[in-house]
């Protein structure tokens, strides 16, 4: 009868170390796959972070006429159609529209010949912050900055939406 207990003692001992070394082992490739998903993020997050994005906006950028009045709502585009007056006012204000980003954090605006609008800028997590001399602010999201195509989602104002969502600039 010991012989039976020392035996199914031992075979608890080695089911025992079975299932340790089987459990250390998934904690080891758990561990590993969470490590890697970690580095991965961190690594977006380092490039949405990345000083170069401040380095990729700066220069002159034209605006964009045939990708950004394409992507004006059908609600809006036919209260455009609707009043020329109106369509022509909206169009003036952005036909013609350089921006201009300086390494210094400075920009200007540049619309036709209705004038300029001069301020700083900034980019934090893949969002452009655009501050006038008289503190204004416009908020836009980054949807696409590389060395030759900028490409910006307005975000609303209050409660108005923006008349042309999505801006497209080029390098020029």
């Amino acid at each position: 009868m010991m012989n039976y207990s020392f035996s199914q003692n031992m075979s608890t001992t080695i089911k025992d170390r079975i299932n340790n070394t089987i459990i250390m082992k998934l904690n080891y490739k758990t561990f590993l796959i969470l490590s890697l998903f970690f580095l991965l993020g961190t690594n977006q997050w380092a490039q949405a972070q990345d000083p170069s994005d401040n380095l990729t906006i700066v220069g002159r950028w034209l605006f964009q006429e045939g990708p950004s009045f394409a992507r004006i709502s059908p609600a809006y585009k036919e209260v455009l159609d609707s009043d020329i007056q109106l369509k022509t006012k909206v169009f003036s204000g952005y036909t013609n529209r350089i921006l201009e980003f300086f390494s210094d954090g400075t920009f200007i605006q540049t619309i036709g010949s209705q004038g300029r609008v001069e301020g700083f800028w900034q980019i934090n997590a893949g969002v452009l912050s655009i501050i006038d001399k008289q503190g204004n602010t416009w908020i836009q999201d980054i949807l696409r900055l590389d060395r030759n195509q900028l490409v910006l989602k307005q975000r609303p104002q209050g409660e108005a939406e923006p008349a042309i969502p999505e801006l497209y600039f080029s390098k020029g």
